[in-house]
């Protein structure tokens, strides 16, 4: 399988049931189902435009829950994004 980031992933976060995967780098953030060991992209989350959002060396991470409907992203400065993933 191929990750389809364009550039180097700095986290990969399954769900505690290892239902879903969240997977980011610096322009995105996927999400991903699990089902029957085959994985398909659920949604893309682009990055941060504005610059003033990054915190430089900060890598940033993700997570994702059981139902694969939240995702939480840190991108540095103190700041948390939620987003609620929507069928």
């Amino acid at each position: 399988m191929q990750h389809e980031h364009e550039r180097r992933v700095s986290c990969l976060a399954f769900s505690d049931n290892s239902l879903c995967l969240a997977s980011i780098c610096e322009e995105s953030c996927k999400i991903w189902k699990v089902n029957a060991n085959l994985i398909g992209c659920k949604i893309t989350i682009p990055g941060a435009l504005d610059e003033e959002q990054k915190e430089d060396k900060v890598l940033p991470l993700a997570t994702v829950n059981n139902k694969c409907t939240l995702v939480a992203i840190y991108r540095g400065k103190l700041m948390f994004s939620i987003y609620e993933i929507v069928d």
